[in-house]
């Protein structure tokens, strides 16, 4: 199986392309062109590379959020119009669901593998968009809080209870900024890690593992927005 994926939900957002179980390749975004810029260029820049067509694919998986609002709509809006054209499915991917693995990936555990992944994103306006995920010794992470937004300490007051007996794991880029509240709360039992590994390589592997399981069609992808969008809150405002 051929699988594309594709992630806008992050400022410079990535691609990659997978067959089976081989990563065939993958292109980080340019974060200072915004992604309505790089695509569809970047997807078919890939394709090319590996002498692979847009009808080559099986399945086009996709982030669905949190992140950028414009970001996340152009990211759905492009796999949408894909698969649409070539009449193949879709798999929808959280974005936090996708950080929590690769943030496992990136880690040399060994033996001490955290209980917890918690990613933890910049979702600016002084919030963070996070979600608890259970991390199992068979490499799967469950979730047991969902995706949401809000201040790290209030993030933090709620999930504390949880978290605070056992190894925890904090990925994503609002990370370094809530360092030293997070050592504060939670004490030695965690481990930090301040950056955003490219999340489409990750989004291909979990389409992949998912099968046919996780298969959509096209119009039926919902984005995980969170935070209501600002054009709502403007409105809202004004009445």
């Amino acid at each position: 199986m051929i699988v594309l994926a594709l992630d806008t939900t992050t400022r410079a957002g990535s691609v990659a392309l997978m067959s089976d179980n081989t990563l065939l390749g993958w292109l980080s975004g340019d974060p200072e062109r915004t992604h309505g810029e790089r695509l569809p260029g970047d997807i078919l820049r890939l394709l090319s590379a590996h002498e692979t067509s847009l009808h080559d694919v099986e399945v086009f998986a996709v982030c669905t959020g949190p992140g950028s609002f414009t970001g996340l709509r152009i990211g759905l809006a492009t796999i949408q119009g894909f698969a649409l054209a070539t009449g193949r499915p879709v798999m929808a991917v959280p974005t936090l669901e996708a950080l929590a693995y690769a943030g496992l990936e990136c880690q040399p555990f060994g033996l001490n593998r955290p209980a917890w992944v918690i990613p933890w994103m910049d979702a600016h306006r002084g919030e963070v968009f996070g979600a608890v995920y259970r991390a199992g010794q068979d490499e799967a992470v469950t979730e047991c809080y969902p995706p949401v937004v809000g201040s790290s300490a209030a993030l933090l007051e709620e999930w504390v209870p949880v978290l605070e007996h056992s190894p925890v794991l904090f990925v994503g880029n609002a990370v370094e900024r809530s360092r030293g509240e997070i050592a504060d709360r939670l004490g030695a039992e965690v481990r930090l890690d301040p950056s955003m590994p490219p999340l489409a390589p990750t989004v291909a592997a979990l389409a992949r593992a998912k099968g046919s399981d996780g298969v959509l069609l096209p119009y039926a992808i919902r984005p995980v927005y969170v935070r209501r969008p600002d054009a709502e809150l403007a409105r809202d405002r004004r009445r």
